[in-house]
């Protein structure tokens, strides 16, 4: 074989492995795009939004010191979420409800968001038609107080680097019963708030 024939042989062979190494690379955006697409239409399904449902509960319920009710997730999880009937109770008793509760967010500049500098931002969040009952007992403690559990180990925890960042809050027709110790309740109606 001439040394012309083995420098065709050879540059086929550069050729093979090139295409096969281009097929590979398309092959696998092909399936990430795929994956990201299943993705997002499994976020619209009615089951997604029940597992998201019971992972919320089930992650937040320990650091309440009542109970917490959620009656359903509407939205898409890569723009907004809408948490419908959203209740604390503690010892029967309903302490915050909130009827609507909107988040607005862009799932994509959060994850470079936190990858970067471990913070979240949120966009804005919608608190509709909210009710507050702050009751005051006895020892002079309100109950707002005792609605967040503790921390039961007995060593101090490391704090938290996860930083939330919102952008804009809005209440809109908020509702506010404050009752101290041995007096009447005063109410507070129409409460509208915007803060960005």
């Amino acid at each position: 074989m001439t040394s012309l024939g083995r420098y065709i042989s050879a540059s086929g062979s550069f050729f093979n492995m090139r295409r096969l190494l281009l097929w590979i690379v398309v092959s696998v955006v092909g399936l990430v795009l795929l994956a990201i697409i299943g993705l997002g239409v499994y976020t619209h399904t009615a089951h997604f939004r029940t597992w998201a449902r019971t992972q919320l509960l089930a992650t937040v319920q320990p650091v309440i010191n009542g109970e917490l009710t959620l009656e359903r997730i509407s939205g898409s999880l890569w723009r907004g979420v809408t948490f419908h009937n959203l209740v604390v109770r503690q010892h029967g008793a309903d302490v915050i409800r909130v009827p609507l509760v909107s988040i607005s967010l862009d799932l994509v500049a959060q994850m470079t968001s936190y990858l970067r500098s471990s913070s979240l931002r949120v966009n804005t969040i919608v608190l509709q038609d909210p009710v507050l009952i702050l009751k005051q007992n006895p020892q002079a403690d309100w109950n707002l107080k005792q609605l967040i559990n503790s921390p039961t180990s007995s060593s101090p925890a490391q704090p938290s680097t996860l930083s939330l960042f919102v952008d804009h809050l809005l209440i809109t027709n908020g509702h506010l019963d404050i009752t101290p110790a041995g007096e009447t309740t005063t109410q507070v109606t129409t409460l509208s708030v915007a803060g960005a």
